[in-house]
């Protein structure tokens, strides 16, 4: 009937491949790593977390289970749900002033490629490249590790008369923007747009989160004073990596001066 779960439904989300008590879990997961619910604090009942997320108790406490089994509620009897873990970390932000210096500093972590083909670029990389839709260019995937965990996950897409040269082990071994430099293609200018995005199969996988968990998502564009030389997408889990932007205003008309960017990695 219309307004009513079926038995599927009240264990799977379709839309976001994951399960309901799955999604409950991670809701509350980030209410406490956002210090929301502070250690000591009392979850909201059963009762109530059951219509906050219209679903059953049942699935209320498969979700408190799985935030048990990772310490970071505890249940006590007839007194309900307590968190129990430390409080937030505070973000080891790092003010680096240019996005460059963000490059760099990502370019000294542990890297994992997992793709290294040349393919015929897509319409929109075409367009950002400015090269013809269908050339050639050399397409990388890779990981980005800190503390031994996944942090971030890289596309990149480089014009292949610029890359005609790189081996997959020059990537393994070796930064990007190392190599573009030394091919005198140093870039001069960087523009991306930030938003968000949901985890695919393949990159929830590779980011170990669950398929259709919330990601950050960075489209850059890398260029030097004659072209385009590299265009990429980043996506990262929002509780290991988060982005802070700072201006300077002028006080009398009111627009941007200058501004800094940071970045913090929170595993």
């Amino acid at each position: 009937m219309v307004g009513q779960r079926t038995k599927k439904d009240a264990t799977r989300s379709v839309d976001l491949g994951t399960t309901l008590h799955r999604r409950v879990f991670l809701i509350l997961l980030d209410g406490i790593r956002s210090g929301r619910y502070a250690p000591g604090d009392a979850l909201p009942t059963e009762a109530a977390l059951s219509e906050m997320f219209g679903v059953s108790r049942i699935t209320v406490r498969r979700a408190l289970a799985d935030l048990a089994a990772e310490n970071l509620v505890e249940s006590r009897k007839g007194l309900g749900s307590f968190v129990t873990a430390a409080p937030p970390p505070t973000p080891k932000w790092a003010p680096i002033g240019t996005l460059r210096g963000e490059i760099v500093r990502a370019g000294e972590l542990p890297v994992e490629v997992l793709e290294f083909d040349r393919v015929a670029a897509p319409a929109v990389v075409a367009t950002a490249l400015k090269i013809p839709e269908g050339a050639t260019a050399l397409r990388v995937v890779r990981v980005r590790f800190s503390q031994g965990m996944p942090l971030t996950h890289f596309v990149a897409w480089v014009p292949n008369d610029i890359a005609r040269d790189f081996t997959r082990h020059d990537l393994e071994t070796r930064p990007l923007y190392e190599m573009l430099i030394e091919t005198g293609n140093r870039y001069d200018r960087v523009t991306q747009a930030i938003g968000a995005c949901l985890a695919d199969p393949a990159t929830a996988s590779a980011l170990k989160v669950d398929v259709g968990s919330a990601l950050t998502f960075i489209r850059r564009l890398l260029s030097s004073p004659e072209r385009p030389v590299e265009y990429l997408e980043l996506r990262a889990s929002p509780a290991r990596y988060e982005i802070a932007m700072s201006w300077n205003i002028d006080d009398e008309h009111g627009t941007v001066k200058s501004g800094s960017v940071a970045y913090s990695t929170r595993i």
